[in-house]
């Protein structure tokens, strides 16, 4: 009388029937309480409806209330262990009672024999108080999954089939793919080794293998006449730079030597076997850099200019002992990207230069004295002709004594 709604009370046991109190508030329109109504509702309904329905095979419904007693069942029920047999629970039953969802559980009953379980506790679904009912429906596992394992070894099934189906149509293809495909992978790692001169065989047949041999075959005619440009151009480049008069040194980053040309062995007096890969202070000493070669080769990697220095008897680095007249040249040397790879240096010996322009300017002196002398003489021998022709003249008729 003091809530509004009805109340639904607990099953009534009794032999065969199952029964249920049913109490609803009778309201006016003003909300008014003047009266009640009260019935028993006899459950036989809903056992008949359980029976109406289409379950699988070994399948049962249950319905039981809040209690967990059953309310009504059809089908085959599992069996329970004999200390839960009066209350007829199981732990779906459990489950379902713990909460108001729907939900499914697979467990084992009292034989050993594996069940699945789908639920549904309709407490959330009624606004009587009181119905804690629930609702399963329980199938061995064996039955519940029959479908699926059936499905599922047709599906092997058929997965072997086409697998030996495959295998049979690939070992009957192996033989025309597999011995041309195997050439061409030899043929391959000849190639990537650095074998190129391996005989190319070109199929006639216009399939995808005779495209590839094709292709394989143009790859290789063309990787060999591109080794033979580079070789070529290779072989024009170290005579060029092997046959320069200018000693060419190049330097990485770390300042080891790369590579020393011949006329920069002359000039330093060093191999270049043996420098190659040193660092340039370990094969040339900071000691006797007297024009401060170091100094500037760290400018030009740092600022990527170039530096010309004339030395003219001046000890460097490079002509230990013997100091010379010659012309440095640092400037960086810059990979495909533009980037500074590290410094060249070109060394050029002018000793020859000097001495010849020494000796041009000594002939010009003795050009000029000549030209002097041949003027000189010219200007003296004019009056000494006159002078010899007079005195001629005298002489003539005179006797030696004459005074004349």
């Amino acid at each position: 009388a003091t809530t509004y709604g009805g109340y639904v009370s607990d099953v009534r046991f009794g032999g065969e029937h199952r029964r249920v109190l049913i109490v609803v508030q009778a309201r006016d329109r003003r909300g008014e309480l003047f009266g009640f109504i009260a019935g028993v509702v006899d459950l036989a309904f809903v056992r008949h409806r359980l029976q109406e329905a289409r379950i699988g095979r070994g399948a049962s419904l249950l319905v039981v209330d809040g209690h967990g007693r059953r309310v009504a069942s059809s089908g085959t029920l599992p069996s329970l262990d004999p200390q839960l047999a009066p209350r007829q629970r199981n732990p779906a039953v459990d489950r379902m009672l713990a909460t108001h969802a729907e939900g499914h559980l697979e467990w084992r009953d009292g034989g050993g024999k594996r069940w699945v379980s789908v639920y549904r506790n309709i407490a959330g679904m009624c606004e009587f108080r009181g119905v804690r009912w629930g609702v399963l429906l329980q199938q061995p596992t064996s039955e519940a999954y029959a479908l699926a394992a059936k499905t599922t070894r047709h599906t092997v099934l058929v997965a072997i089939v086409v697998l030996l189906f495959a295998l049979s149509v690939g070992a009957g293809l192996a033989g025309r793919l597999t011995r041309p495909l195997a050439r061409l992978v030899r043929q391959t790692e000849q190639v990537a080794a650095g074998d190129l001169d391996i005989p190319i065989e070109r199929r006639v047949k216009r399939d995808e293998l005779g495209q590839l041999a094709e292709s394989f075959a143009a790859m290789v005619q063309e990787l060999r006449s591109d080794r033979e440009r580079l070789y070529a151009l290779t072989e024009f480049r170290e005579n060029l730079v092997r046959s320069l008069p200018l000693g060419v040194m190049s330097i990485d980053h770390e300042l080891r030597i790369v590579t020393l040309n011949a006329s920069q062995e002359a000039l330093s007096g060093v191999d270049a076997e043996e420098c190659t890969g040193q660092r340039l202070d370990e094969v040339f000493a900071r000691e006797s850099d007297e024009a401060g070669i170091f100094d500037r080769l760290d400018r030009v990697l740092s600022s990527g200019g170039t530096v010309d220095v004339t030395l003219e008897k001046e000890r460097t680095p490079f002509t230990p002992g013997r100091p010379m007249r010659y012309r440095v040249r640092m400037t960086p040397l810059r990979n495909r990207e533009g980037d500074v790879s590290g410094p060249v240096i070109l060394q050029e010996d002018l000793s020859d230069g000097a001495r010849l322009q020494q000796q041009l300017m000594r002939s010009e002196k003795l050009s000029g004295v000549g030209v002097l002398a041949a003027g000189v003489a010219h200007e003296i021998n004019n009056p000494l002709t006159t002078i010899l022709g007079y005195a001629k003249l005298l002489l003539e008729g005179r006797p030696e004594e004459d005074q004349d």
